[in-house]
């Protein structure tokens, strides 16, 4: 009997087996699995209201049955529905009851889910972009790696419950009388929630969907179109592209496997379990660097390493390794952004970073450092509190606890926070001595920058990555006419030249662009800009009308290391160091396999040099290197810094004595001794100290002591001193009148850099400076709106020297080759009369002077300087120099070279046109000397690295002027032609009529004087058959063009006269140019023969040339719509490399 009961009840759950099967077929497909976000949700609701309303739903079923017992007038089956009414039985159709029902709206919500979802990326990123990301490659939303063993972990978890539920229900029903059976549960409710989460995670990743479902390995699914891409850019704004190549990197790949199993058969446990670590990474499919191995195990066993890849993120998989292991024994780690629009990526990178490690989220606490912080594992101080002593201070505690400290960007930290992040270091391990980390783009002398200023020795440096795959290099010219008028005619605000690249980038089929840039465009304003106005860039761009697509395939980027290595990569970067090469040598590291990298640069003294000399720069791009100033252990700063602190805390007599120690000082009297250097390096002012005394534990902790602490006074001379040395914040309003702090600088070196009425770029906006104050730091306001153009200044100052002093010190005084080399002290003045203001930076001829009042003069007592002595150069020749070696350090010192001066004393009324390149100086001794002068009252360390380097930049001055020269002897290519082939036979692309062709060709002629006047024809007869041949053109002109013409001349910019001819194919705008005088001539001709022409018939000649201009656009896009097909082609594609080579 109990056996056919078992078995009636298997029988009885097969139907709510398959049901539930089949709810596993009702679903998604997989790769849109992630549109199916609420499902969870609904099914728990539902789950909730069913089970409230149970009862009734119970009942209701009871009375159906009922019905049907009376109405149905067979027996059998009477006998069977008061079997399942009285029995078991209403059990199970309880609960297939449920899940047809929820079948039934399923499919329906599915539908609606799949609409809503489908077309809107915002709300996918919004809900399911936790688990789902979109790639561009294929073109769906995959499940992120990291989510892959959560989704077998629900699957196995439904099937599971599934099975526990029928083995459940069938010994419930089969042993109903059993005290523990008598409460009847339903599985349904389970199982539809379950079911659900897994479903909805059951999406397929980014690898399944290429092998499995494409059925393509994924190494073989690649994108290679981007090579033609140079080729279409080159047709659409050729005139801008000023150097362009093709190069094949793949011999740069690197096998690891071998290095790797040598590590994990080591008898080191540490080395073994790296081993370990990055096998299993390596077995993931990640690339291993051993370069960063090693950098790794370094810093395990205490060492100090220096990584020349700004890319922080590429490190992820090292750094983690390596944080872990100090996290796990309780101590803790610094971070240093070099970038405050590093702040919030860095957070966010390394809550993801220890999520993926530990699959737990907020294992370790990281936070951005500010008043309010408290209790963390890993901070990040960004460069603008670098010198907010106050905040230090308060987090004195937690520093002492650091052993670990990651530097990002150091150069540029050290660039003018020497003084703050020296003293920010000393606060960090306290109890056990830190460990440094830094990670830099590859310049001269930060090993030694770093190494002073660490007081450690950095002996471990990572090479810099290097390029992978192949790259399709374009330099681009940022200043000239707005490019949007040949793809987008109808938009009249600028653009910035990155938008139009990436416009023919996405209308060639390139799935994702990003432009990139910190503080030289303000490309997150840029992006707003877009949006603005996406009906013309979609339309353009063959996007949908939407800015999401524009925001989906177009990312603007502040941040300049937020940049992932990927397969294949479209990128704009703007020139931010002045070197080209650089830039290119730094960006080209991130397309795995195929990639287009697009460098703006504006125009500076180097730039036309690098690309006469592409072969030099383009294997050693550092043929002129950026150089870090090495940090300066003066007597000058170490009395700065130790005001600093005093202005901010007492400090004990103990820290000042071993502070003016280090750097050479002994002293028995600490207080004559400050005196002493305060009037030597300061003012001759009185320094006002105080003396406190505090009653302190002795070391050995048996006795008190009384320590005595030096702090500052208050008085009014001190306070106005203290005040250069003080952080100026720049504070912005928003709309609500909320102030926000976007950045810091010392107040001494503000006016360097901004004045009041300057534009400029801060971690991607545009803002202008309204006022500068000591009290309320540089007041600034978004200025979105005024983006009219690249604009440039140039600062007009004066200079005075005063009470030299020779420096007596040995070593101060060289001579190299008859070259005078002298180091000394002396007063400094600095006045700033106002600014030029430039369209580009060469452009002084054309510049607007701005004076303005009230820029505090900058006085800076006993200050090093340093000067060179050139036997028998004249003055003009100095200048000359001068010159050269100021723009220069544009390049050489991109982040510091506002704080460096380089003068003569020659100046004439003719160098008043130099005011803009050189500051006008002023000394009490005129001699045939070049002064180096640093602007700034702390020591930067540029003197000393100009001194070290001093015969490297001579001997490349001579060189440039060498290379000047001789481009300025050169004949222009013009000029050449027009010698060799006076008359100029040109191919026009336009269709001339056949009475034009008559008139060109007896133009000709008569240029030669060959036709006489009896042969030309009448003018009547001409003017008929113009008529005729007019009337037979005009039809050929569509209705679109008229009407993308009339939008044109509506929209267009009233001011550029000549945008019609800018519109023009190059063919067309050469052909014009070339015969202009020949034309000329002719025409003139006509005129003095024919003296019956009237001006109505030039006007109809006008009106007849001008629909075939206003075409113009249509053709343009209609070309790159051939070449966007001609890409796709295999053939195409190596004809478009070929010809580029060519």
């Amino acid at each position: 009997m109990m056996i056919l009961r078992i078995l009636l009840n298997l029988l009885a759950i097969i139907p709510f087996v398959l049901l539930c099967l089949l709810l596993v077929r009702v679903n998604l497909k997989r790769p849109y699995r992630g549109r199916q976000f609420l499902m969870p949700v609904i099914a728990a609701v539902y789950c909730i209201v069913m089970a409230a309303a149970f009862g009734w739903i119970q009942t209701g079923f009871e009375h159906f049955l009922d019905f049907l017992i009376t109405v149905i007038p067979f027996e059998p089956v009477k006998d069977l529905l008061s079997r399942v009414h009285l029995g078991s039985g209403m059990f199970y159709f309880t609960n297939y009851l449920l899940l047809i029902i929820y079948l039934i709206l399923k499919k329906i919500l599915l539908a609606i889910l799949n609409s809503v979802w489908g077309n809107r990326t915002a709300l996918m990123e919004n809900t399911s972009g936790t688990f789902y990301q979109y790639e561009e490659e294929i073109g769906i939303w995959a499940i992120r790696n990291k989510w892959r063993d959560l989704r077998s972990y629900f699957t196995f978890f439904f099937y599971m419950a599934l099975a526990i539920s029928c083995i459940l229900v069938i010994i419930m029903q089969s042993r109903a009388s059993g005290l523990a059976f008598r409460n009847a549960f339903y599985p349904v409710f389970g199982i539809l929630i379950i079911g659900e989460i897994a479903f909805y995670l059951n999406g397929v990743t980014k690898t399944e969907f290429i092998e499995d479902i494409l059925g393509e390995d994924e190494k073989s699914y690649r994108i290679y179109n981007y090579s033609g891409l140079r080729t279409v850019l080159k047709n659409l704004f050729g005139d801008r592209i000023i150097y362009d190549r093709y190069v094949d990197h793949s011999e740069n790949e690197v096998s690891t496997f071998g290095n790797l199993e040598e590590m994990m058969e080591s008898t080191d446990r540490n080395l073994k379990n790296a081993g370990n670590y990055f096998q299993k990474l390596k077995l993931q499919g990640k690339n291993i660097d051993m370069h960063y191995v090693k950098s790794c195990l370094d810093l395990g066993a205490g060492k100090s390493v220096l990584i020349y890849n700004p890319f922080y993120r590429d490190l992820t998989d090292y750094l983690i390794f390596v944080f872990t292991r100090y996290l796990l024994a309780h101590r803790k780690i610094l971070i240093v952004a070099g970038r405050d629009a590093l702040e919030g990526d860095l957070k966010q990178w390394l809550d993801e970073s220890f999520f993926t490690y530990f699959n737990i989220s907020n294992f370790w606490k990281t936070e951005v450092l500010n008043e309010d912080s408290e209790n963390w594992d890993v901070g990040i101080m960004q460069f603008s509190e670098i010198h907010n002593l106050a905040l230090q201070k308060q987090q004195e505690k937690e520093l002492a606890q650091v052993s670990m400290v990651f530097l990002i960007e150091p150069s540029r930290v050290m660039a003018s926070g020497q003084l703050g992040l020296h003293l920010l270091l000393n606060r960090c391990g306290r109890k056990v001595p830190a460990v440094y980390c830094a990670c830099d783009r590859n310049s001269d002398g930060i090993v030694d920058a770093l190494s002073h200023l660490l007081k450690v020795s950095i002996t471990e440096v990572s090479a810099s990555e290097a390029a992978l795959g192949r790259t399709s290099e374009i330099y681009w010219q940022a200043d000239g006419p707005y490019m949007h008028h040949k793809i987008m005619p109808n938009i009249s605000r600028y653009l910035g030249v990155g938008s139009e690249i990436g416009a023919a980038a996405i209308r060639s089929q390139v799935s994702k662009v990003t432009w990139l840039s910190s503080e030289k465009f303000p490309v997150s304003d840029m992006k707003w800009f877009l949006g603005q106005y996406y009906q013309n860039f979609c339309k353009y761009t063959q996007l949908p009308m939407s800015q999401e697509s524009i925001y989906e395939h177009f990312e603007f980027q502040p941040n300049l290391w937020q940049c992932d290595r990927s397969k294949t990569k479209f990128l704009i970067v703007e020139d931010e160091f002045r070197n080209l090469f650089e830039a290119m040598r730094l960006f080209g590291t991130r397309a795995a396999e195929e990639g287009v990298i697009n460098i703006i640069s504006e125009e500076y003294l180097l730039r036309d040099y690098m690309l006469d000399h592409v072969s030099t720069f383009q294997s050693d791009a550092k043929a002129i290197p950026s150089i870090v100033p090495d940090y300066a252990r003066t007597e000058r700063n170490v009395l700065l810094r130790l005001l600093m602190l005093m202005s901010e805390e007492a400090v004990k007599e103990r820290d000042i004595v071993t502070e003016l120690r280090l750097a050479g000082i002994e002293s028995s009297d600490v207080y004559s001794t400050l005196q002493d250097l305060f009037h030597k390096h300061c003012s001759e002012e009185v320094l006002a100290l105080k003396v406190l005394y505090k009653e302190e534990l002795s070391d050995d902790h048996l006795r008190t002591v009384n320590m005595k602490y030096y702090t500052l006074g208050r008085s009014e001379a001190m306070q106005t001193y203290m005040q250069g040395l003080k952080n100026a914040y720049y504070v912005a309003e928003d709309e609500e009148g909320h102030k926000h702090y976007i950045a810091s600088k010392l107040y001494g070196h503000v006016f360097q850099v901004l004045l009041p009425g300057q534009f400029f770029s801060y971690a991607g906006k545009y803002y202008e400076v309204m006022n500068i104050t000591g009290q309320n730091g540089v007041v600034v306001r978004r200025a979105a709106d005024h983006i009219v153009n690249r604009i440039y200044y140039r600062q007009k100052r004066s200079v005075r020297l005063s009470n030299y002093i020779p420096d007596e010190k040995m070593g101060t005084e060289k001579s190299i080759n008859s070259i005078r080399i002298i180091q000394g002290y002396s007063d400094i003045e600095i006045r700033t009369h106002g600014y030029y203001q430039m369209n580009a930076c060469d452009n002084l001829e054309h510049a607007e002077f701005v004076s303005i009042n009230g820029i505090p003069v900058r006085r800076y007592h006993n200050k090093s300087i340093l000067k060179i002595q050139l036997p028998g150069s004249s003055g003009k020749i100095r200048n000359t120099i001068c010159t050269v070696l100021s723009e220069m350090f544009r390049s050489i010192y991109p982040d510091t070279y506002p704080y460096i001066h380089v003068m003569s004393t020659y100046w004439e009324e003719e160098d008043e046109k130099l005011s803009g390149l050189l500051s006008h100086l002023e000394s009490d001794v005129e001699d045939d000397f070049i002064y180096f002068i640093e602007d700034s009252e702390i020591d930067l360390g540029l003197l000393v690295s100009i001194e070290r380097n001093i015969k490297r930049y001579l001997e490349f001055v001579m060189e440039y002027l060498t290379w000047h020269r001789g481009k300025m002897n050169e004949v222009p290519e013009q000029e050449v032609s027009q010698k060799i082939q006076p008359e100029i036979v040109f191919e026009d692309q336009r269709k001339y009529t056949f009475w034009e062709k008559v008139k060109l060709f007896f133009k000709r002629f008569r240029k030669k004087s060959i036709v006489p006047e009896a042969l030309e024809p009448s003018k009547k007869d001409r003017k008929k058959d113009e008529e005729a041949e007019t009337e037979k053109e005009e039809p050929e002109i569509t209705e679109e063009a008229e009407q993308e013409t009339e939008a044109g001349t509506e929209e267009s910019n009233p001011e550029n006269e000549t945008e019609a001819e800018e519109l023009k194919p190059e063919d067309e705008t050469d052909a014009e140019e070339s015969n202009s005088e020949g034309e000329t001539g002719a025409e003139e001709s006509n005129q003095e023969d024919s003296p019956e022409e009237t001006d109505s018939e030039r006007d109809h000649e006008k009106m007849r040339q001008e629909p075939e201009e206003e075409s113009v656009v249509e053709e343009q896009e209609l070309i790159q719509d051939q070449e966007v097909t001609q890409i796709t082609d295999p053939q195409a594609e190596k004809e478009g490399e070929d010809d580029g080579r060519e």
